[in-house]
């Protein structure tokens, strides 16, 4: 009888450590199907963004060449409008000879105030492109980057780093201070290690940027550069990298 209990004893101890096995055996694979299924899903979040920064940056490309179109066909308009003079003819009466006057030509000699009026009208350019959409201000900044202009960066480049900066979802709006825009003729750009072309003038900026899905604000102040050109047009110093 005490040998037949031993064995019955034995028995149920080895049922017991085999169902305690068990139950930890379970756990570790639980364990281990939630670090899989945690792993899956922060491969798929990764993924998901990826996806969003390339449609932002073909919209952003889609857009800039829509832009770049449009500057095309008002620079075109602009060369074919004469704006050097003015010819009239006087209809002659019996007798009268025919006559014809010329307008003389006024060249405007560029000043500060004019400057300031270009640089306010490249950041108002700017700020409607972005109230439209980012992807089209973002196109505009490039436009409007004399580093673009003059060839240190290529649109790509400044439009991959604007978006990748934002996911495409940050709009910006620029303030010029007013009476911050002073001519710094002699100014050497740390990035063209030399004096850039045109009329130099350092201005002050708030850069007012928004979260376009949350419409959280942060206001930046910038201290920068800008070049007019020859042609009047005003081009600001943005950095893309």
């Amino acid at each position: 009888m005490g040998k037949g209990r031993a064995i019955v004893s034995t028995a149920a101890l080895t049922l017991v450590i085999g169902l305690f096995g068990g139950c930890g055996a379970s756990t570790a694979k639980s364990a281990n199907t939630t670090a899989d299924a945690q792993a899956a899903a922060a491969r798929a979040n990764i993924a998901a963004a990826r996806h969003r920064l390339a449609d932002a940056q073909a919209r952003v490309a889609r857009q800039r060449r829509a832009l770049a179109a449009a500057l095309r066909r008002r620079q075109l308009d602009a060369a074919t409008t004469t704006t050097t003079a003015r010819t009239t003819t006087t209809v002659p009466n019996v007798g009268a000879s025919t006559s014809t006057t010329q307008a003389p030509v006024v060249s405007a000699t560029p000043s500060v105030a004019s400057d300031t009026t270009a640089v306010q009208h490249t950041i108002d350019m700017v700020n409607a492109a972005f109230a439209k959409s980012v992807g089209m201000g973002i196109a505009a900044s490039e436009t409007a980057n004399y580093y673009i202009h003059v060839g240190v960066y290529s649109a790509t480049q400044c439009s991959a780093f604007e978006t990748a900066r934002g996911l495409g979802q940050v709009s910006d709006h620029l303030v010029l201070r007013a009476g911050s825009v002073v001519p710094t003729p002699g100014w050497v750009d740390p990035v063209l290690r030399a004096v850039p072309s045109g009329r130099i003038y350092s201005l002050a900026l708030d850069d007012v940027e928004t979260q376009v899905t949350t419409h959280q604000q942060l206001t930046t102040p910038v201290n920068t550069h800008a070049a007019v050109l020859p042609d009047g047009q005003a081009l600001l110093f943005l950095r893309c990298s």
